[in-house]
């Protein structure tokens, strides 16, 4: 028996329906024939219950929206939101539900991921820094620069010098 990993519909999902990322809940997966006119009629939430264990980000864990959340705002005419942790034998349609626990959090010093918001870039982390914004040409479409700092240096990518007052900055941790 084969399963997929779909949530539950209120009409079975068959084998050749295909998934795409949605847009009606802030993060979703979505089934095709959308009401909305973008090919989505259903969708739902695939990153319910993820936090984030590093000390140093755990303040974005209040962005991250709870199951309930992800009703909050639907459009009336929008894609039709799901409940998150079902299984869906696409051969039978077979629904079972999974009804996870969620798992207590427990935060992480930087250095427990070997990252250090101390320690200065080196000449080949810039080195690798500058090829790694280079080569990527979409961005020279958009912005002039990116300069990345990290323990009281930092580089600069020149992308574009029509575009050099619109940039991004990265401060970040060093990963050894």
């Amino acid at each position: 028996m084969g399963w997929c990993r779909h949530a539950q519909p209120l009409r079975p999902l068959r084998p050749q329906t295909r998934f795409h990322r949605g847009e009606a809940a802030s993060d979703c997966t979505a089934s095709p024939k959308s009401r909305s006119g973008d090919g989505r009629q259903q969708v739902y939430p695939i990153l319910v219950f993820s936090a984030l264990q590093r000390g140093d980000s755990a303040w974005a864990n209040d962005l991250i929206p709870e199951l309930a959340d992800y009703a909050t705002g639907a459009l009336p005419n929008g894609p039709q939101i799901l409940p998150a942790f079902v299984r869906v034998d696409c051969e039978t349609d077979e629904i079972r539900r999974l009804n996870p626990r969620r798992c207590p959090l427990t935060l992480k010093k930087p250095e427990d991921f070997d990252d250090s918001w101390s320690d200065p870039l080196t000449k080949e982390d810039k080195k690798k820094i500058q090829h790694y914004f280079a080569v990527r040409d979409l961005l020279r479409d958009h912005f002039g620069f990116i300069q990345v700092s990290a323990g009281g240096s930092s580089v600069t990518v020149d992308l574009n010098r029509d575009r050099r007052d619109i940039g991004i900055s990265f401060e970040c941790p060093v990963a050894r």
